[in-house]
């Protein structure tokens, strides 16, 4: 599985990185009026493609700890890692830095253990200055969220009070079509997977839906001892967070609701330890199909 993850994103992070190359205009958003450029363009956000990074960085680690030949792992965690530095996606890098110490920390490999964690180290203040706490941005804007915090603050105490129970329906925030408080801007989207779902269905399906990933993340732990628990580490992280700033669980045209329903459904499917009738009259009826009957020995004659 961790193979397949790690082959099936790695042509997304070479389209991008060739694509951001040779047609950086459509490859690269510009942001702050110009003054910072973001790979993803209008293809994708920037922060998805930094999720899917991400994802992509962390298969590729589980793949050098396992495989013999390291090469192709150790080129898509390059890559990633690179796709992840262009998209300047904060929440991405908090998300790869959790991932990748959880990985280490559960490793028995100390050799790698002392390597990948002295990256790590070594990365994190370049992360910190070039990515956190961006040149033009600053402490001032990670602390209100590049503006989030006030705009969920207003949600709250203007928006969702006139429609508690059910909310506005489905991808709407207010009567039309977008949402302007006292004090804030005017927005079409909440940037929170939670307070969408909160403004969308308001608390009734805002408590299904916490329901949902409190018995999917509950379910991980009686299961963390599973063969695909890394595995569950390593896409659950960053759509975690990705769904903090952005539509990573139920958003619409986001591709992190796909892995989300594919974590819902990773410890639910087992293969059946017992067959039920209809398989075990079929086994009967082709193993009386099938029965090879021994031939008697006849004596050679002398």
């Amino acid at each position: 599985m961790i193979k397949v993850f790690a082959w099936a994103i790695f042509p997304i992070m070479v389209t991008f990185l060739i694509g951001g190359w040779v047609a950086e205009d459509t490859f690269y958003r510009g942001m702050r009026g110009g003054e910072e450029k973001r790979m993803g363009g209008w293809i994708m956000n920037p922060n998805e493609l930094g999720m899917l990074a991400a994802i992509a960085a962390a298969m590729a680690y589980m793949r050098i700890t396992a495989a013999r030949v390291k090469f192709w792992p150790i080129l898509k965690m390059v890559i990633a890692i690179l796709i992840m530095v262009f998209t300047s996606s904060r929440s991405t890098s908090i998300g790869f830095l959790l991932i990748m110490g959880i990985l280490i920390l559960k490793s028995n490999n100390k050799g790698l253990k002392i390597a990948m964690f002295s990256g790590v180290v070594l990365a994190v203040p370049l992360l910190l200055k070039y990515v956190i706490f961006k040149d033009s941005g600053g402490v001032e804007e990670v602390m209100s969220m590049t503006g989030r915090l006030p705009f969920w603050t207003a949600l709250l105490n203007e928006g969702i009070v006139r429609e508690p129970f059910l909310g506005y329906g489905f991808m709407r925030i207010n009567y039309i079509d977008t949402f302007q408080g006292l004090n804030t801007y005017p927005g079409r989207m909440t940037h929170n997977t939670f307070m969408q779902v909160l403004m969308n269905l308001g608390f009734v399906g805002f408590f299904l839906a916490l329901w949902q990933l409190v018995s999917t993340v509950s379910t991980f732990f009686q299961e963390r001892t599973h063969a695909y628990a890394n595995f569950f580490v390593a896409l659950f992280i960053p759509i975690f967070i990705n769904s903090i700033t952005e539509f990573g669980i139920f958003g619409e045209t986001n591709y992190g609701i796909l892995f989300y329903q594919f974590l819902i459904l990773l410890f639910c499917i087992r293969p059946a330890t017992r067959l039920s009738l209809r398989q075990r009259l079929q086994r009967q009826q082709l193993e009386l199909k099938y029965t090879i009957h021994p031939t008697p020995l006849v004596p050679c004659a002398s």
